[in-house]
């Protein structure tokens, strides 16, 4: 019946030591409470925080709690206060409590444990010993507090179990008695040393262990500490393995004493911190060489403590000439090296400042008394009341220079592209000018002109101009994109009403090569966001493209709404029936000029342009170009933008040549009056060629006799006005001067000019111009827009 009983009582023991422990950190570092509390979690411990001593001890009253870690240095209340504190209370006084500390001071320990502490553990601690530490004294508190409760027969079996622990932990517990002969070895011994218990109790003297080379020394040193019969912590000591190995450990012990309080001994424990000690010394070794490395760094490095420099490196003395003794002395005044302004805002001088760090670039004075370009960066902290700086001079006289001869290039590269600008705008009027006079005539030629020869010839011309005329365009296009001068305005418009104008533009070129152009649009409407003007220009090159390559069949413009990646675009497809392009070359083709067919022997003209500012201008407004080919039986490009918005009933509009419509009724019994200005002869015949049964047409070659005609009693119903009309004359200017005019306040007046870069359209039309038409133009563009106008008279 005893032994049943007993049998209860060490199960209910096992489970109360198993069962899963309350550890109380407090520190007010909360990287040390992130990093112990990892660590006790990772391992089974449940686990409370305190950031400051009265919140210690009020979690230590109202939570059950089996071991506190402990820091001493907290603000308001100290360690040593808390632990005094809850050792007073009944409720607490049995909880054991570890120092977790940086302190490690002979006197620091002792008011530890006059304080109440049970243990010591310094910072910057090893894991595995705070595991072990925190596992021994929780274990240990659970066995004594059954110890209490226990009769004989538990007592017994609780010391069994203590028994058992000390066998399980890394540490070697031992208790030695007033010779320091070993009484008892737990089997962590063999662990550290190598000798199994027996070998050790009864039988060794704690000096035994001890390296041969100052056992005596080591021998009396520790007599002494236990003649004082006070606990003590953290004796780190060297030990030799059974095999002759150094090992270093650190030993804690308290006394023992029986009844009569005589001492018959220690009990403590050895921890093997060989690890440590070795990452200590390597520790030690890196200082050296990061002291080093400050020594013979390439920047100044200077430390000031109080207002006063404290250290200053090589390169510090180079930098300015002065010596560490010079610096350090009390005669030296930082306005010495540093100028009034750094003083005045210096984080030193007053102090009072803590925790600051800058950066800032100014000037230091030599011992010469000349000024040095540096960086200086600066770390400020406030340590036991002492106010530190640490900063680091870099001289930055070589990279302003190099700064300063960059910002000059930067302007002179803006300059160059200014001046790039400029002449591309030079380039495009002075060959489009010339052009409109050739392409004009030579369409007029070819209608007119009935002996087939001359008819012929006019027909060549023609042809060449136009074929000059899309020449100049691409390569005046891809000048812009490479120099980044290409404007882009994103709108949302309906572009299906640009896929009919495309086409019905290219119908006659594909008529004459016995091609059928057709459009297959999958709806009544595709609304995008992209550039008008550019999509406009992807579309003809494509279009251009598949009719300049395919011999027969036909080429057909397909559109269409799709969804990636849950985004809608919309699409358009150029289909047509010609040569193909084979597979290796179907990358090639977008770069620049660059055709299926080169060299000597290249069965298609043109520059090979067309696809890459395709390419560029598709990618500029986020779309994309794709194509599917087989040689012989025909091309598919496809190109791809972000579908827009549209409200239910909104209609999108694709761009016009205008930009706002002029009402003014003119009267039904007179002609169409015209007046156009331009400096260009060639261009003034051409449009009253072009215009002469259609309206009654008036040519000037600049602005003063403009005003005159317009002065006249004849009202002109249209102006057609260049821009650049010579001799430092600009037609913007005139349009001013116009508008002031009576009666020709809302008269349509269009910009015929030869400037067609990137913006000269949308400036003119902001300007005043109510239309524009660039040169050169086709004289069926130029009738299309005037019969435009007329219409809304």
């Amino acid at each position: 019946m005893k032994t049943e009983n007993t049998s209860i009582d060490m199960k209910d023991i096992t489970a109360q030591l198993t069962a899963s422990a309350t550890v109380l950190v407090v520190d007010d570092n909360a990287l040390i409470l992130q990093l112990v509390s990892s660590l006790l979690t990772k391992v089974g411990y449940r686990v409370s925080f305190a950031t400051n001593g009265k919140q210690a001890i009020s979690v230590a009253q109202t939570a059950k709690v089996d071991l506190i870690l402990l820091d001493v240095q907290m603000p308001e209340i100290d360690g040593y206060e808390v632990c005094e504190h809850l050792k007073s209370m009944p409720e607490t006084k049995d909880i054991p409590i570890i120092f977790l500390t940086a302190k490690s001071e002979t006197e620091d320990l002792t008011r530890g444990y006059e304080a109440g502490g049970v243990d010591y553990v310094t910072k910057p601690f090893n894991p595995t010993e705070l595991l072990a530490r925190v596992n021994s004294h929780i274990n240990l508190k659970r066995a004594l507090e059954l110890l209490k409760k226990q009769k004989d027969e538990e007592l017994k079996d609780s010391e069994q179990r203590f028994e058992q622990m000390a066998e399980q932990t890394n540490e070697m517990i031992w208790e030695i008695d007033n010779e320091g002969l070993y009484t008892y070895v737990s089997p962590g011994s063999e662990l550290i040393y190598g000798y199994p218990p027996d070998e050790m109790a009864g039988k060794m003297h704690f000096y035994d262990l001890h390296p041969e080379e100052g056992r005596e020394s080591f021998k009396q040193a520790v007599l002494t500490i236990l003649s004082f019969r006070k606990p003590f912590r953290e004796l780190i000591n060297a030990g030799q393995t059974k095999a002759g190995k150094t090992v270093w450990v650190t030993s804690n012990g308290l006394p023992i004493q029986n009844r009569q309080g005589e001492l018959i001994g220690y009990r403590g424990t050895d921890y093997d911190i060989t690890e440590r000690k070795n990452a200590e010394d390597a520790l030690r070794e890196s200082e050296l060489r990061y002291r080093s490395l400050i020594e013979n760094a390439f920047d100044a490095i200077y430390l000031i403590r109080n207002g006063r420099f404290e250290y200053i490196n090589q390169h510090f003395v180079t930098m300015t000439g002065y010596t560490l003794e010079e610096v350090t002395s009390l005669q030296f005044d930082h306005k010495w090296i540093f100028t009034s302004e750094v003083v005045e805002g210096s984080l030193i001088l007053p102090p009072g400042k803590k925790n600051i760090s800058r950066r800032y670039e100014t000037k230091v004075w030599n011992k010469n008394n000349e000024l040095i370009d540096v960086e200086i960066s600066t770390a400020c902290l406030s340590i036991n009341g002492s106010i530190s700086e640490l900063g680091i001079i870099r001289d930055i006289t070589e990279r302003n220079r190099m700064v300063n001869e960059l910002k000059t290039a930067k302007e002179k590269a803006e300059e160059m592209n200014r001046l790039k600008s400029h002449f591309l705008a030079l380039v495009s009027h002075e060959l489009r000018t010339p052009l409109n006079g050739i392409l004009g005539f030579s369409q007029l030629l070819e209608e007119e002109l009935l002996e087939p020869d001359l008819k012929t010839m006019a027909s060549v011309i023609s042809r060449s101009s136009r074929r000059l005329k899309g020449t100049v365009g691409n390569l005046l296009d891809l000048t812009r994109i490479e120099a980044n001068s290409q404007d882009v305005a994103i709108v949302r418009f309906d572009c299906l009403e640009q896929v009919f104008n495309s086409a019905q533009l290219f119908t006659p070129f594909a008529e004459e090569r016995g091609l059928q152009l057709q459009v297959q649009p999958s709806d009544q409407t595709l609304p995008i966001l992209a550039d008008a003007t550019l999509f406009k220009s992807i579309l003809d090159n494509l279009i251009d493209n598949a009719i300049k390559y395919t011999d027969h069949g036909s080429v057909t413009v397909s559109t269409g709404k799709e969804s990636v990646n849950g985004r809608d675009y919309c699409y358009i497809e150029v289909i047509d029936t010609g040569i193909g392009i084979p597979d290796g070359m179907q990358k090639v083709i977008f770069e620049e000029f660059r055709q299926v067919s080169e060299g000597m022997d290249r069965g298609f003209e043109g520059t090979g342009l067309g696809l890459t500012i395709a390419k560029r201008y598709t990618e500029m407004m986020y779309g994309h170009i794709s194509l599917e080919s087989e040689p012989g039986k025909g091309s598919i490009f496809r190109i791809s933008f972000p579908a827009a918005p549209v409200a239910e009933g909104e209609v999108l509009k694709t761009e016009k040549y205008t930009a706002k419509l002029f009402h003014q009724r003119k009267t039904e019994d007179r002609p169409l009056h015209v007046l156009s200005i331009d400096d260009d002869p060639n261009t003034l015949a051409l449009i009253k060629r072009t215009l002469q049964e259609m309206a009654n047409v008036q040519g000037v070659p600049g602005p003063v006799d403009a005003l005159e005609k317009l002065q006249s009693n004849e009202p002109f119903d249209i102006i057609l006005l260049d821009i650049n009309l010579g001799r430092g004359q600009h037609g913007m200017r005139f349009i001013t001067k116009v508008r002031e005019l009576p009666g020709y306040e809302n008269t349509p007046i269009v910009a015929v000019t030869a400037y067609a870069m990137s913006g000269d359209k949308e400036e003119f039309l902001q300007h005043g111009c109510s239309h524009y038409l660039a040169k050169p133009f086709e004289p069926a563009e130029l009738q299309e827009l005037i019969k435009n106008i007329s219409d809304n008279l």
